[in-house]
């Protein structure tokens, strides 16, 4: 659909030009992708925006990619910007002692998982390990009643 849409902009040109001969997914031109690649999915916003976009230039975190870890293919983790959507935690989503953008959200506990949140995120199946103990959320001044065991700070 999005292709269509920008196909049909080239269409409605009144310069007489016509659309350049850029391949807008894969092609080279001015842009912000890796080696001259057009990125339009990363200028649009459409990277982790609920909606797959197959054709993006990077995998886009919305589609479902198996077992591929798209922030590792995609070199997200520690390059300057939170990806929330992330399988494990991206260092630049927050950092113990500093911002953390799950937190600041309400993503902990919210029925969505969140693999990508600085802490593990209660939502997510983390198999048999007890997320507010790996988080050291019990006892921590904080009422999480969402955790595996009973929370002190609930009483």
């Amino acid at each position: 659909m999005r292709a269509l849409f920008l196909g049909l902009g080239c269409v409605a040109l009144i310069s007489g030009q016509g659309c350049p001969s850029v391949d807008i997914f894969t092609g080279g031109g001015d842009n912000d992708g890796a080696d001259g690649d057009v990125d339009v999915c990363g200028a649009n916003g459409w990277y982790g925006d609920g909606v797959c976009d197959p054709d993006c230039l990077y995998l886009d975190p919305d589609c479902d990619w198996g077992d591929i870890d798209v922030c590792e293919a995609n070199g997200w983790y520690d390059d300057g910007i939170c990806d929330p959507y992330c399988s494990w935690p991206d260092p630049d989503c927050g950092v113990v002692g500093g911002p953390d953008v799950c937190a600041e959200n309400g993503y902990y506990g919210d029925g969505v998982c969140d693999p990508g949140c600085p802490y593990l995120d209660p939502d997510c199946d983390w198999g048999d390990i007890d997320v507010c103990e790996a988080n050291g959320w019990y006892g921590d001044g904080i009422c999480d009643p969402y955790c595996e065991l009973p929370d002190p700070d609930c009483e």
